[in-house]
């Protein structure tokens, strides 16, 4: 897990799948969602 402001980096010698998910929608749901603009 790599928090979304830390950079990151990723090299392979074959196939690898790489995927992201957000928790955003149930954050939403429970009115915890924090957004900043900038």
């Amino acid at each position: 897990v790599v928090p979304s402001w830390q950079a990151v980096s990723h090299s392979a010698s074959g196939d690898a799948v790489l995927f992201s998910f957000s928790d955003r929608p149930a954050q939403q749901a429970l009115g915890l969602w924090r957004e900043a603009e900038g």
